[in-house]
């Protein structure tokens, strides 16, 4: 789904807010020619073949379509794991045997210990699709393994993924810690997730209506509930974050 103008909307907004990075890339042709996920398939594929060596994958044709019709909810059935495919034939995904119910506990760095259940879809789950390319989990978590992050901050609609990629990381035998920080998500007047797929306005919005980033660092800092914030910049308000010890 990546397109060049989403990747150019990304760091316009970036540098319209002021916001930079000490690592990473700064254009769409840094993405494209150095950090894209395309360069990094040996990775994954190394990470996929691990599990499968170590008889946690199964290989499967049945679609979503299938898993509705026999399960409303959409939790893979049992029945459906043994279907004896080869990995190597052609239209079969790759899934990974999981236990049910599967909860993993840790520490959030934005509230007190968490008990979190893996999302219901996420039951043997996909890992490598049909067309051969890697999952979405596999990518985020072999990216964090590979790039050596410490820190996941990400919204609280993502508790049961982050639980779902602790348990891949473990079962990886891999034992990079990693924090995670998850905050509340903003809400629009019906109390729903704001989302740009259901109208919710962007930053692109913003700066082409002629709208200041000045206003938006201001808001965002009484999202926080950081009241006594007085700056205007994305630096006064890493300032303001170091100089109180707000820093996770």
């Amino acid at each position: 789904r990546v397109r060049a103008e989403y990747l150019h909307d990304i760091f316009h907004s970036l540098t319209w807010l002021g916001i930079t990075c000490d690592q990473g890339t700064h254009t769409r042709e840094e993405v494209e020619s150095t950090y894209s996920q395309i360069h990094h398939l040996k990775a994954y594929n190394q990470f996929l073949n691990d599990l499968k060596e170590a008889g946690s994958l199964f290989a499967c044709r049945k679609s979503r379509k299938d898993v509705l019709a026999h399960s409303p909810d959409g939790l893979y059935p049992d029945s459906f794991r043994e279907q004896d495919h080869s990995f190597e034939q052609d239209n079969v995904a790759w899934r990974i045997l999981t236990p049910w119910p599967l909860t993993r506990t840790w520490q959030d760095l934005n509230q007190s210990e968490i008990q979190q259940s893996i999302d219901l879809g996420l039951k043997d789950a996909v890992v490598r699709k049909k067309d051969s390319m890697p999952s979405y989990q596999i990518t985020s978590v072999v990216d964090d393994l590979r790039m050596g992050v410490s820190l996941i901050v990400r919204g609280k609609d993502l508790l049961g993924s982050s639980a779902f990629q602790q348990w891949l990381l473990e079962l990886s035998g891999n034992t990079q810690e990693i924090r995670f920080f998850h905050h509340d998500l903003l809400l629009d007047a019906q109390r729903e997730k704001l989302s740009k797929s259901a109208g919710a306005t962007s930053l692109r919005h913003h700066y082409e209506s002629g709208k200041s980033p000045e206003v938006l660092i201001q808001e965002f800092a009484r999202w926080m509930g950081w009241t006594s914030f007085e700056g205007q910049s994305a630096n006064d308000l890493l300032t303001f974050v170091k100089s109180n010890d707000l820093l996770i």
